[in-house]
């Protein structure tokens, strides 16, 4: 302070500096260069302390993974050092927490480019406050999913064994990895029920519950229901090669309706097999299920009369046209119904019983008719 108070520019190794108690030189680690530059900054009491770095400023994400990502203008101390804690290595974060401690605005610019860059200010300089402000990422992180784990005794301590021991094989080596797991599980089960009723181990249930988040059944957020609906016909309209634009009135109004016991997996799965059944740009009333339609249900349909009988030797295609027509006839002549019935598809069905001469294929974009 004294050299700069006689017109000098100081310069100071940023990296390095002097063990009180050895007196010898150290080196600060990672991001030394960023704290010093703060500490400097914060007794000098400057109001800005500018951090020239390899990257033009602070983005909403890596601008190298994502080419869209956007360079932000202003953010707070706060985002700042949770983007640096999980993975962003543009501001190391013992520096950020000490601008915040002694209020000095931090400004990244680029050692290579004269643009403007972004400033890490308190957060009553921002004026319009985003939900998120960036995503940090990092190549050091995987998820990996268990789909349908068998809910029986001994599945969960084979799977939670194997990641207690914090090693991992890399395929190719013959030596083991330490890794860091964070462990997400999710399930639609009761799980302090099965606690009560023994089934689940009450030590492991709370070894295993630290945040615990509450996804609420779809028919609790019903106005999800059209975006998530449209997700899937855009999704499944181009995986399986449709063109199919959009949802018909009643057939949406169907949707919103139902309870979903499945939910958004149950509303997927509609949404695929509605796309794959349509004929029209359209998706109708005609290619949902029964059960959402509000009509018969598959299992309230009346049971096959037991006179009926497929004689032996009956020729194969002969006993299917039986079983087709009987199942029809069961159904009151709701193909929709009788297709479900029979595990085909309503093309197929229709296909069979043209055949049969029982009638013909529905002309595209019309309904179903019984």
């Amino acid at each position: 302070i004294e050299r700069m108070g006689q017109g000098q520019v100081p310069i100071i190794a940023g990296f390095q500096g002097i063990d009180p108690e050895r007196n010898r030189i150290t080196t600060l680690g990672r991001g030394g260069s960023d704290l010093s530059a703060v500490a400097v900054a914060a007794a000098v009491k400057a109001d800005r302390c500018d951090i020239y770095t390899d990257v033009d400023g602070i983005y909403t994400t890596d601008p190298r993974i994502v080419p869209r990502a956007k360079k932000l203008e202003k953010i707070s101390y706060e985002e700042m050092l949770e983007l640096a804690s999980v993975g962003a290595k543009v501001l190391q974060t013992r520096s950020v927490e000490l601008a915040m401690k002694a209020r000095v605005r931090l400004q990244v610019l680029s050692s290579f480019e004269d643009k403007p860059g972004s400033l890490v200010v308190d957060e009553d300089e921002i004026v319009e406050q985003p939900v998120v402000s960036g995503i940090a990422y990092s190549r050091d992180d995987a998820k990996v999913t268990l789909r349908r784990v068998p809910d029986r005794p001994g599945i969960a301590a084979a799977v939670f064994g194997a990641l207690a021991g914090a090693n991992v094989n890399v395929l190719g080596e013959n030596k083991a990895r330490p890794v860091d797991v964070r462990l997400v599980a999710a399930t639609n089960a009761d799980l302090d029920a099965k606690v009560r009723k023994g089934e689940l181990r009450e030590d492991f249930y709370f070894r295993l519950k630290v945040v615990s988040l509450r996804v609420p059944a779809l028919r609790e957020r019903r106005s999800d229901i059209p975006a998530l609906a449209e997700h899937f016909r855009r999704l499944y309209a181009e995986r399986h090669g449709r063109r199919v634009t959009g949802f018909a009135p009643d057939a949406m109004a169907l949707l919103q309706e139902h309870d979903w016991p499945g939910n958004v997996r149950e509303l997927e799965n509609l949404v695929e097999a509605a796309v794959v059944l349509s004929d029209g740009p359209l998706l109708t009333r005609a290619v949902l299920p029964v059960e959402v339609g509000g009509q018969q249900r598959v299992e309230d349909l009346p049971e096959a009369p037991a006179g009926l009988s497929i004689p032996r030797g009956t020729p194969l295609p002969e006993a299917e046209k039986l079983i087709i027509l009987d199942t029809l006839e069961r159904t009151g002549g709701n193909k929709t119904a009788a297709a479900r019935i029979l595990g085909i598809g309503l093309r197929t069905l229709y296909r069979k019983l043209e055949e049969y001469g029982q009638g013909t294929a529905p002309a595209p974009g019309t309904p179903d008719a019984k």
